[in-house]
């Protein structure tokens, strides 16, 4: 699961590099490689490569301003990516209707339960670039996946980390 900020500069090329990178590396382990946008993508690029972020998927919600979202289920599991992505923001939010959509595919549990994957960390920490570029509707997220088969939620989480981007730590 490739939650975001799969290219920094957003171009076609780097789409494609990123790709072709990825799926050689998850072939050679029969694995799948999934993705989703994060605040450093452009949507118009990401799509036009990577399409929904999944290659079979079982259904994709495309939103009014080019939001993308897919479901598909591997071993049991369902996987869905969700698209957080405000352009030219470094916050996220998921659209009403993605949040619709979601509540949707939730109605009808997967056998061994739900992964979420997207970029924005929807926990509200007391750490200030958490606030500033978490997922500013994380409640609205709360209620839809509320007595859903959710079981794990994957994102970037590094805004949650005060560490992430400080130089000589052994996180940055």
């Amino acid at each position: 699961m490739v939650t975001g900020d799969v290219a920094d500069d957003g171009s076609r090329e780097a789409y494609t590099r990123a790709g072709e990178l990825l799926s050689d590396y998850a072939g050679r382990r029969g694995a799948e490689v999934f993705y989703t946008t994060g605040n450093h993508d452009e949507r118009t690029a990401f799509g036009e490569v990577l399409g929904s972020g999944h290659r079979q998927p079982e259904a994709v919600y495309q939103g009014a301003a080019g939001e993308r979202a897919a479901v598909s289920t591997v071993g049991g599991w369902r996987l869905i990516t969700l698209d957080t992505l405000v352009p030219g923001k470094g916050y996220g939010r998921l659209d009403n209707g993605q949040l619709d959509w979601l509540r949707e595919l939730l109605a009808m549990p997967a056998p061994l339960g739900t992964v979420l994957a997207f970029h924005h960390p929807p926990v509200a920490l007391d750490v200030d670039v958490q606030r500033a570029l978490g997922l500013q509707n994380h409640a609205d997220l709360a209620e839809t996946i509320r007595g859903s088969d959710v079981q794990l939620i994957l994102d970037t989480a590094r805004a949650a980390d005060p560490y992430a981007s400080r130089p000589g730590s052994a996180h940055g």
